[in-house]
């Protein structure tokens, strides 16, 4: 049986945004900074029409960004209160009480997830929260006030991928330490002339 835990690894390049090149760089959050700000996001009440906005503020995209997806200049969404950023996240706000992995699933089948190809589908009614990550396959289902202890979960939006590690299983170890032992070449001088 092996274990398998989870690395989070800063990618080589964050989130482009072109238009603020040559500006100020703004602090970039890391993976501890952002639960700790995601925790403070849901200790507020839920709001639909802001809470996309600041959870991807929180995972550090700029405000230029963060301003062209409110104006709908880069929301490729076509529904009201959906955000979808291309290439990085596919929101849809559900209402409380609906099934928010049928939504999930329905965003997947959704013809501009295919288009514009999002890494992260991610739906909530402020009550759970439902996300898949359609790159690595892996799904999200947690209470909305738990969100900050998944926190990780779309962690590559800031630019920190994850990374599966394998740990090795003890007898695999000491196998392997068994094989590198050296060999006296007496013994192998012996093995080679037929003499034991």
């Amino acid at each position: 049986a092996y274990m398998v835990s989870m690395v989070y690894i800063p990618g080589e390049t964050l989130i482009p945004d072109s238009a603020a090149q040559g500006r100020v760089a703004q602090h970039r959050m890391n993976p501890t900074e952002i639960e700790f700000a995601v925790r403070d996001l849901i200790a507020k009440p839920y709001d639909p029409e802001t809470f996309p906005y600041e959870l991807i503020g929180i995972y550090n995209a700029s405000k230029v960004t963060l301003s062209r997806l409110k104006s709908g200049q880069t929301n490729a969404a076509k529904r009201s209160g959906d955000v979808l950023w291309k290439k990085h996240l596919f929101f849809r706000s559900a209402e409380p009480g609906e099934d928010v992995g049928a939504i999930g699933d329905a965003l997947v089948a959704d013809p501009l997830t295919a288009k514009h190809k999002p890494r992260f589908i991610l739906v909530t009614n402020g009550e759970q929260v439902h996300g898949r990550d359609l790159r690595l396959d892996d799904t999200l289902n947690v209470e909305y006030a738990q969100l900050d202890e998944k926190s990780d979960f779309i962690l590559p939006l800031a630019g920190f991928e994850r990374r599966a590690i394998v740990d090795e299983h003890p007898a695999d170890i000491k196998a392997a330490k068994k094989l590198k032992k050296p060999v006296s070449y007496t013994h192998l001088r012996a093995h080679e002339t037929g003499r034991n």
